[in-house]
């Protein structure tokens, strides 16, 4: 399966194969798969929205993908260009963000375009931190 099936068939099933139960304080049991954590973590840009969210916990849309693309382009926010930007973000509109949101990694409100953090499983924050080691050497 693609990375981008498997963004498509999350987005539809809200992550139901993997069993997402919410707990009382908004978190995820344990019968979370690391294989959905896995898959959302596949892609960079969802990487680094999620690097970005964990500094801050919230932020717009707008100002995550302009962080993102300074860092990966090497360059100051006025030397993006603005081609590369609209890319990130309409990627991230279809496919990533709604399936990290649907793995009950983030929430995303479509009309203001204010991410956040959810309350995701502590294993994502291990994760991160392993994966973040090796992506700082990319950037």
């Amino acid at each position: 399966m693609s990375d981008d099936d498997f963004s498509r068939q999350c987005c539809e099933t809200k992550c139901v194969e993997t069993r997402h139960e919410k707990t009382a304080d908004g978190g995820f049991n344990q019968t979370q798969e690391l294989g959905t954590i896995l898959r959302a973590l596949a892609e960079p840009r969802r990487r680094h929205l999620l690097y970005l969210l964990e500094q801050k916990q919230a932020a717009e849309l707008e100002q995550l993908v302009a962080q993102f693309c300074c860092k990966k382009e090497g360059v100051p926010p006025d030397d993006v260009e603005p081609e590369t930007v609209e890319s990130v973000k309409t990627q991230l509109q279809h496919n990533g963000l709604p399936m990290m949101e649907g793995c009950g990694l983030i929430e995303y409100d479509r009309r203001s375009g204010a991410v956040r953090l959810s309350n995701p499983p502590e294993i994502l924050t291990e994760i991160l931190s392993l994966c973040k080691e090796f992506d700082e050497n990319e950037f």
